[in-house]
């Protein structure tokens, strides 16, 4: 009941202050009553004894985070060089254009990450070591897939 009680007041005075406040001055009070609201769970949570569970949970979520960052950091230089160039065709798609053009040496050399005098062993360990990552099997896009192994279909025939 008293829970209630302190929830309507709250609930009051921070409706009063929006309605009296300028929009900077809202996005503060806003703020501040965020933190009153997190301050006043946390101890209803810690009265109650469900804090501990709620912790866990939090703590569980964070290692997860830790633990599979390494493996996104991984894939990230990757992604990187081919996201623009997903995006980019997803656009191409949506405006009803196609993309038939094919594709550069340059472009391909960028797209397997590799230096212009790759050999050709070099060049099928990288569609390999990509292709692997980024397999529509293993959860990645078939774009990403097609691109490279356009790379591999355009170094190889140069």
């Amino acid at each position: 009941m008293l829970l209630i009680i302190t929830v309507i007041v709250v609930i009051y005075y921070m409706l009063q202050g929006m309605l009296k406040a300028s929009s900077t001055a809202w996005l503060r009070n806003t703020k501040h009553w965020a933190l009153v609201a997190a301050v006043v769970l946390f101890v209803v949570l810690l009265l109650t004894g469900r804090l501990n569970a709620v912790l866990a949970v939090t703590v569980a979520g964070i290692a997860t985070v830790l633990r599979f960052l390494p493996l996104l950091l991984r894939y990230a230089p990757v992604l990187q060089k081919l996201w623009p160039k997903f995006f980019s065709q997803q656009e191409s798609q949506h405006t009803g254009q196609t993309s038939s053009k094919a594709m550069s040496i340059a472009e391909a050399y960028d797209v397997l990450g590799l230096k212009a005098d790759a050999s050709q062993q070099d060049i099928l360990q990288a569609h390999r070591r990509l292709i692997q990552k980024i397999h529509p099997d293993r959860g990645g896009s078939d774009y990403l897939a097609a691109k490279i192994n356009l790379a591999k279909k355009t170094l190889l025939k140069k």
